[in-house]
């Protein structure tokens, strides 16, 4: 199926739209602008499929991890997402991402190179758990080398102005605290395939006007409030990945 809207409620409050910093509350489904390299789907959460990839090559040992990129892949500024920005988008999450997950995931990579536009390789340290290398290295949101050259955004800002990415939806609007739209984008690499076409989230923060059809928040509730708010992101991302998995095919190859 394609077409329709999902509309749903999120509480608390939003004054960025970069999911990735410490700084500010960022909006529901921030993150709905970028895609992975693998990606799951509800029906199989353990399993990771390629996304912006064709194929990817390993050994058994898992010392290292070639990923193959698709070539018809491109952000949503119309330019073409190559090798570069994978390598960087990395090398950006390591130099201001945050810190605890630095830490973590600063260990387990020890180089990352850049085979041909549409080849990049991971070579994994001695020490990482070879279970989830590949995984770990494949879910890193992509984003566009020359946009954050051009315009000297930071990852670890607040920020109104989302980041280039290849995922399938933009910002179409907000208003601060109550609401925010995102639609699928003008020219998505993966137009012809089964998408919702507008997403609206409705947030309600502790003063809630009742024009929203959602009873005023106490403070008391403020904890059931973020937990509700998890609960229904995971809900909305399961369904898009429900509804996207009748076309993404596994396609890992071992040497």
């Amino acid at each position: 199926p394609k077409g329709g809207e999902i509309s749903q409620w999120s509480g608390g409050t939003f004054d960025s739209f970069n999911p990735y910093a410490r700084k500010g509350n960022s909006a529901a489904l921030s993150s709905v602008p970028y895609a992975t390299i693998l990606t799951t789907f509800a029906a199989d959460i353990t399993a990771s499929y390629c996304y912006l990839c064709k194929t990817i090559e390993y050994p058994q040992s898992r010392d290292w991890a070639v990923f193959n990129l698709r070539d018809d892949v491109a952000f949503s500024d119309g330019s073409k997402f190559t090798a570069e920005d994978v390598k960087f988008t990395f090398e950006l999450f390591m130099e201001q991402g945050i810190p605890s997950y630095r830490s973590a995931v600063s260990g387990m990579v020890d180089k990352i190179e850049v085979v041909d536009p549409l080849t990049v390789k991971f070579i994994f340290s001695e020490t990482a758990p070879r279970r989830d290398v590949i995984d770990l290295a494949g879910g890193i949101p992509v984003f566009s080398k020359s946009w954050f050259e051009s315009t000297g955004a930071r990852l670890d800002d607040s920020t109104l102005t989302p980041f280039i990415g290849t995922g399938p939806y933009v910002l179409a609007s907000h208003s601060i605290n109550e609401r925010v739209i995102y639609k699928l984008r003008d020219a998505f690499w993966g137009a012809n395939l089964p998408r919702v076409l507008k997403l609206e989230f409705t947030h309600s923060g502790l003063k809630t006007r009742q024009s929203n059809g959602l009873r005023p928040i106490t403070s008391a509730q403020s904890k059931q409030v973020m937990w509700s708010r998890q609960n229904y992101q995971m809900e909305a991302l399961a369904k898009l990945r429900v509804m996207s998995s009748i076309y993404v095919e596994r396609s890992f190859r071992i040497l």
